[in-house]
């Protein structure tokens, strides 16, 4: 699937707050993050994943990101293991 805009991260940001989770370095930079919405039904299309519905009924993750520098070193994992 295609990467997600910086507008769309940040309204998902607004929306969902307590499904986006970041990992910071030291100095403050970004690691990476995990973010999701919600939404009702059990199968996930397009237009399920477009809105949050803070009352549905599945968890759709939209993004694992770790920064490049930073990858395979299980990252992604301890932040999904925390998600």
């Amino acid at each position: 699937d295609e990467a997600a805009s910086l507008p769309k991260i940040q309204s998902r940001l607004e929306a969902a707050l307590p499904y986006f989770i970041a990992l910071y370095d030291k100095t403050g930079g970004l690691v990476g993050f995990v973010n999701g919405t919600r939404c009702f039904g059990k199968v996930l299309t397009h237009e399920s994943m477009a809105a949050h519905e803070s009352g549905g009924e599945s968890l759709c993750v939209h993004s694992v990101v770790i920064r490049q520098e930073d990858r395979r070193k299980g990252l992604a994992r301890e932040l999904m293991r925390c998600y």
